[in-house]
């Protein structure tokens, strides 16, 4: 028996090596890392696809992590958030790679036992690996950052940061194709080949390059074609500016079309049906697959919920983390990890979603960068209220406030250590709990109109849910106080507003041990009544004359039922009409609001800008023009912080009917 083989006819360990170093390899550290030990048989391939699984699994996850710390600086602000982001990636890429590469190592070693493998043969196997495994996993890491570049939009796709993050993806592709075709080589026996195969072996690789530079060329064209626009950001700003008329956008969630307009009709709404006759209006065509989130979000940004990133009431959190990098919301490969791998192994709980996740700038975050302060209350994603000019009340503080209301007398000096963000500035905290404590007999009073209300509220009903339902009206009379006062000390340009009370009411019929359906059969009509009445207050106190945008969304059963909402514009460039043949879209809100404000619309809204809303002539709309983006929304630093009152905020999701 021969020397150099061993004792079942397989080459030995020095054979292999000297064969592959006669091929090229064996050049670098990594390649003679991973050939010691591989001269085993099965436990050769378990050894060389661990190995190869730990170098890949460290070089994606300190790449992804750097990539995310470049598109979300704020997320470096909390240390262990980025150490324990790089452990999850690790062991994600890790085991994912070793799952994947591990039973085609075991057949290459045992086949070779049975049938060696030729030296055509194994150049060609290995030329077809190092191309595919290069080509795919820079498609992949392409993909990743190309979520980056569209999304975080303060990446130029051709700038220093994006070149170089190029050349990173091409040489982590190339790197880890040539190891994977010298794990072949290696667990395949490394057979002999002649100087001919050599050569063909070394023309594999520059194929591989090839294959990598044309498709990050063709990426790097085609994003910057699709974001080529009229302006850049910074033009814009200086160009154009938001003219001093208050605009207000309110959103109704749960109010379809086909009620709103039979109420409309019997004149039950007096201060909506006066926009719409002053006014633009259209059927909004919601989506049925689409949660609240969604929807309001899809509204607020203009562009999809895969873009704008919010999805759902929670979002999964990994053990010990306060949040995700922002380029991880809604990325599908992170959303599988989070959904079905993580909780396999208890490694997440829920927390309910924040402005963290959203990777879009709303329209009163746009206002803002005009030079114009704006204020936003109870939209979904607002939490933590932002530090810009205007305020933020976020949808979380008036269950906070509702609770601490039910704890203990008012005393203003005991809140501000319960406060944790909800609103901006801080100082408005102490002030909502006072606007709290007044609201109780104006409130009675206002309510007291409503018979079906107050059947409702009187009704035998256990007194926790009636005081659950009576709290949804009071919220939404809450936060149309709170809008009402906080416009008139601050005098934002921009006022958004939104009131959930019909699509919370519609979802308690699905609990009918908590309320007779037949009750809220004449209960919801009438919060329509009751809307009209609050928008009224607003409408009298705020004085939106430069524009008036109300969206009604028909909420949970209407978009299960397919039916539409309605949007109503009104303003000193808006036309009047109605065609009830025309449906708006979700995506089509914000780029309109932004054309009739005679502001830039942003090339990566996908929706329609609806022209045929804005008066033509002298004195109209303005020439639709756009922008190349305005960029994702601030994140102050504390977002890093955890919710002292996560546990809290589900619990009331749930009792609402958003969770089950």
């Amino acid at each position: 028996m021969n020397d150099s083989e061993k004792s079942d006819g397989l080459p030995s360990l020095e054979i292999i090596r000297a064969r592959l170093k006669e091929m090229g390899y064996l050049e670098n550290p990594l390649e003679r890392y991973l050939v010691r030990g591989a001269a085993g048989t099965w436990t050769a391939g378990l050894a060389v696809t661990a190995k190869f699984s730990v170098l890949l699994g460290i070089v994606l996850a300190g790449f992804t992590t750097a990539g995310s710390l470049v598109a979300d600086p704020g997320f470096i602000g909390n240390l262990q958030d980025v150490l324990l982001c790089f452990a999850y990636l690790f062991a994600a890429y890790g085991l994912l790679s070793f799952i994947i590469f591990l039973a085609p190592a075991i057949l290459w070693v045992l086949r070779r036992r049975r049938s060696p493998v030729t030296g055509i043969a194994g150049t060609i196997r290995t030329g077809i690996i190092t191309v595919a495994s290069s080509s795919l996993l820079c498609v992949y890491l392409l993909g990743w950052w190309h979520l980056l570049v569209v999304d975080s939009r303060e990446i130029l796709p051709l700038g220093l940061s994006s070149l170089l993050v190029l050349a990173g993806i091409a040489l982590i592709s190339l790197g880890a194709g040539r190891l994977l075709g010298f794990a072949y080589l290696l667990l395949a026996g490394a057979p002999e080949v002649t100087a001919r195969r050599r050569r063909q072996l070394a023309r594999s690789f520059t194929v591989a390059v090839a294959a990598v530079l044309i498709v990050e060329t063709a990426w790097a064209l085609g994003v910057f074609r699709r974001l080529s626009a009229d302006h850049t950001l910074g033009e814009a700003l200086s160009r154009y500016s938001v003219r001093p008329l208050p605009v207000l956008l309110v959103g109704l969630d749960g109010c379809d079309s086909e009620t709103f307009f039979r109420l409309s009709r019997q004149g039950s709404l007096p201060n909506l049906n006066r926009l719409m006759e002053n006014g633009f209006t259209a059927e909004l065509d919601s989506r049925k697959d689409y949660l609240a989130p969604q929807v309001w979000n899809t509204v607020a940004t203009g562009v999809r919920p895969d873009v704008h990133g919010v999805n759902y009431f929670t979002r999964p959190m990994p053990l010990g983390m306060s949040r995700l990098p922002r380029n991880f919301a809604n990325n599908r490969g992170v959303d599988d990890l989070l959904e079905y791998v993580f909780p396999f192994f208890k490694l997440v709980c829920p927390v309910p979603l924040s402005a963290s996740s959203r990777r879009s700038k709303t329209l009163w975050e746009i206002v803002t960068l005009y030079g114009r302060p704006a204020g936003v209350v109870n939209w979904w994603a607002t939490w933590p209220a932002s530090s810009s000019a205007g305020f933020t009340i976020s949808e979380r503080t008036f269950p906070k406030i509702a609770y601490m209301y039910r704890q203990q007398p008012f005393q203003p000096a005991s809140y501000s250590s319960f406060f944790d963000r909800e609103v901006y500035p801080p100082a408005e905290f102490d002030s909502l709990m006072a606007l709290r404590a007044r609201l109780d007999e104006p409130f009675d009073s206002l309510i007291a109109g409503f018979p079906q209300a107050c059947r409702l509220l009187s009704g035998e009903l256990l007194e926790g849910d009636r005081d659950l339902i009576r709290s949804v009206y009071q919220a939404d009379y809450f936060y149309t106080q709170t809008a009402i006062e906080l416009s008139r000390r601050r005098r934002v340009s921009l006022l958004a507003l939104y009131l959930q009370g019909v699509d919370i009411l519609s979802r308690f019929e699905e609990r009918a041990e908590m309320v007779d359906s037949t009750s809220l059969e004449t209960a919801i009509p009438e919060y329509f009544h009751y809307l009209d009445v609050l928008v009224g207050q607003l409408l009298a106190a705020y004085q939106p004359t430069g524009l008036a945008a109300v969206v009604c969304d028909p909420g949970k059963k209407g978009r299960q039922y397919g039916r539409n909402g309605v949007v109503i514009m009104s303003g000193v460039d808006v036309r009047s009409g109605y065609n009830p043949d025309y449906r708006m879209g979700l995506e089509d809100v914000a780029p309109t609001v932004l054309y009739l404000l005679g502001l830039p619309v942003s090339r990566d809204m996908g929706g329609e800008v609806v022209t045929s809303a804005g008066k033509e002539g002298p004195g109209g709309a303005r020439s639709l023009t756009y922008v190349t983006s305005y960029g994702p929304p601030p994140i102050d630093t504390d977002s890093s912080l955890p919710y002292r009152h996560d546990r809290e905020m589900i619990q009331r999701l749930r009792s609402l009917g958003y969770l089950k």
